[in-house]
């Protein structure tokens, strides 16, 4: 609901593409994901269909980004199939290895 009001909004700036790539916590750099990271991570605790459908909706109908690389200040890198093994939720994994087409092989860029 939100997404589509910032939608509605959107002066073709860019700025939806904004809310769904910028750090969801900018005052906690370490926890600081872009929004689908955050449909993935474990917390909070809820159904795996209700999280495939979040991830499901954020890839396919507002365009996030499967492939992105998010490096913490610590330079720890993450990616959103790793996130999604991490974290055990097999059908993510599933639908971003099938339906997205994403690598299984993905590796994280050297720093």
């Amino acid at each position: 609901m939100l997404l589509e009001a910032h939608a509605a909004q959107d002066d073709g700036d860019g700025g939806l593409l904004a809310v769904l790539d910028c750090p969801c916590a900018p005052d906690e750099e370490e926890l600081a994901y872009p929004l689908l990271f955050h449909a993935i991570d474990a917390e909070p605790d809820i159904a795996p269909e209700a999280r495939q459908a979040m991830v499901r909706c954020l890839v396919q109908r507002w365009g996030a980004d499967v492939r992105a690389i998010v490096t913490t200040n610590n330079r720890t890198q993450f990616c959103p199939l790793f996130i999604a093994a991490l974290n055990t939720a097999h059908n993510v994994v599933a639908f971003l290895l099938d339906e997205c087409g994403v690598d299984i092989n993905t590796a994280m860029p050297l720093t």
